[in-house]
């Protein structure tokens, strides 16, 4: 039984407007243009031969995984709201324009650190994640290989709750666009 946890590819947004500098009440705009994204890029050879080797497919609701599965051949199975990527929050800072780029930084850490209000919290998204391990587990259990699309939060917080369960990470390929980590069952256990 495997587990693989891929990561989206590159959105459109992402692709044509990563530089431009931006105030913060901008981003609002921003982060919803992200999440209405497909993505730009195809997938390499690897992640699509990882892709074929699937048996059952899941996806984040978001237009950037859902995408970026149709890119590789492949139509989930299920369409998991909770797959979806934890949310940023938006600081208002007046006068203040960064590259996007850096807003995003600025908005992970502080949510990363629980010092943003107003979105879901590290805490509620670490259960998420523990809970999608589990119905992934289930998956895995029924059909064999498991495809998720997913993020890039969620699914490190998948694979920390993967870990504490005795999964072992056979393969994995960063956390860039299009990337992807591979876990098998632990022998005897689940």
């Amino acid at each position: 039984m495997d587990i693989t946890l891929m990561r989206h590819g590159k959105p459109e947004i992402a692709a044509r407007r990563s530089g431009r500098w931006l105030s913060a009440h901008e981003m609002h705009a921003w982060i919803a243009d992200y999440n209405a994204a497909k993505v730009a890029e195809m997938p390499c050879p690897r992640t699509t031969s990882v892709c074929e080797a699937g048996d059952y497919f899941v996806s984040s609701p978001l237009p950037r995984a859902l995408t970026s599965l149709s890119t590789l051949g492949a139509n989930p199975h299920a369409i998991l709201h909770e797959l979806s990527e934890a949310p940023l929050p938006v600081i208002n800072l007046p006068l203040i324009k960064f590259p996007c780029a850096i807003w995003l930084i600025l908005f992970r850490l502080l949510w990363l650190t629980d010092l943003a209000r107003g979105s879901e919290a590290k805490a509620e998204v670490r259960m998420r994640a523990a809970r999608m391990a589990r119905e992934l587990i289930d998956a895995a259990a029924r059909y064999g290989h498991v495809v998720s699309m997913g993020h890039g939060i969620l699914n490190k917080f998948i694979s920390l709750e993967l870990t504490r369960l005795g999964w072992i990470k056979i393969a994995s390929t960063g956390s860039d666009y299009g990337s992807y980590v591979t876990w098998r069952s632990p022998t005897g256990r689940l």
